[in-house]
């Protein structure tokens, strides 16, 4: 049986090194069939924000497409719940490569379930849709209508590749995911043993993915099969929290009147009046310990793990968050949180903003939630 230590200590196949904080959950992609295209890269270069640098091997860029059963999902020490956790999915995706980060970047991901949609789209901010998939052993079918896509395919199984080529191993071997949410540029890192590859033949294939000026319905020009890989993933990064498309604010977070970071507010929940972000500390070596002393003096609840070094807090009333360069515009809400861990990032949580103020201090955030959700 697979343990996380195994798992974790197997990394000399990874291209870049693991994250030094804990990681936050765990899934399985099982019974995994690739299929991958060379397309042309002014084409694809319009499907990807313009902040993640294409990725190609030997100057061709790819997209693929990755059939598989996800199973087993869960957040660190909690359990799998099976009608959420267990679902098949599609995703297309292509090849980005920034900070020497060679990742993924999904244009399109399919799911099985409505309600492992609804949960994936909105804590992981990847573009989950519901689809309608069936497969078994050795078919695979899927109908989004709303998007006009289509996939039908039966295929082979045959033997484990003996060696794996440079391609083999550039097609498959990513360790991190990059998406743009609430026009952020973030990354999530994953970790899992190298790809056990198996030769595949495909022995019928009907498929039709539009995306942009790319048309998927010819066969790949490569493919490849297995039977999985049991996958450790950490919390989401922000890559250019600088960025922000639609705002260059900056806003100071004081806490008893005192400035100890700022943040971007890059991310939000308009519909409940929420912003949030990252914040980047000033002068405080230690956050972990410095809010956790904070709250234990002030008798403020919070829940936190020792060892991981992670804390989440309730509403810290000195907690204030000002606009840098107007400090009479304050970001008022219900209450003002602190969660994070150390050696990762820290986010700052403002709840209960009030509308007509959060639209106009945020209305970046309430047009990209208008345009998603049109």
């Amino acid at each position: 049986m697979t343990t996380i230590h195994d798992i974790l200590s197997n990394n000399n196949h990874r291209p870049f090194a693991l994250p030094a904080s804990p990681w936050a959950y765990y899934q399985e992609w099982n019974k995994a069939l690739f299929l991958h295209w060379k397309v042309p890269h002014n084409a694809l270069r319009k499907l990807v924000p313009k902040e993640l640098n294409l990725d190609t091997f030997e100057n061709e860029a790819y997209i693929s497409l990755v059939a598989f059963t996800m199973q087993n999902t869960r957040p660190r020490n909690l359990p799998a719940l099976k009608f959420i956790s267990d679902f098949d999915e599609i995703n297309i995706r292509t090849y980005v490569n920034n900070n020497n980060k060679p990742g993924v970047y999904f244009l399109s991901i399919e799911a099985q379930k409505y309600l492992s949609v609804l949960i994936a789209r909105n804590l992981s901010g990847l573009p989950y849709e519901k689809s309608k998939i069936h497969r078994t052993k050795s078919e695979y079918h899927s109908v989004h209508s709303k998007k006009g896509f289509h996939f039908n395919t039966k295929f082979q199984v045959g033997e484990t590749l003996a060696q794996k080529t440079e391609r083999d191993k550039w097609l498959t071997e990513r360790y991190c995911a990059y998406l743009d949410y609430n026009n952020v540029i973030g990354r999530y890192d994953i970790h899992h043993k190298e790809w056990n590859i198996q030769d595949v033949t495909l022995q019928h294939l009907s498929l039709q993915y539009t995306l942009g000026d790319i048309t998927l319905t010819t066969s790949p020009d490569f493919i490849h099969y297995s039977e999985g890989v049991k996958v450790l993933a950490w919390k989401r990064l922000s890559v250019n929290p600088s960025k922000v498309s639609g705002t260059t604010k900056i806003y100071s977070v004081l806490l008893d009147d005192k400035i100890i970071g700022t943040t971007y507010l890059e991310k939000a929940d308009p519909p409940m009046g929420v912003a949030f972000g990252e914040i980047f500390f000033k002068n405080i070596p230690e956050p972990y310990n410095f809010i956790k002393g904070y709250c234990q003096s002030n008798k403020i609840p919070f829940s936190d793990d020792l060892k991981d070094k992670i804390i989440m807090t309730r509403d810290i009333s000195g907690l204030r968050v000002i606009d840098s360069s107007e400090p009479e515009i304050e970001i008022k809400g219900l209450g003002c949180s602190i969660s994070g861990a150390s050696n990762y990032s820290f986010e700052i949580t403002i709840e209960g903003i009030p509308y007509p103020f959060y639209e106009e201090e945020f209305p970046h955030h309430v047009n990209t939630y208008k345009k998603s959700n049109a």
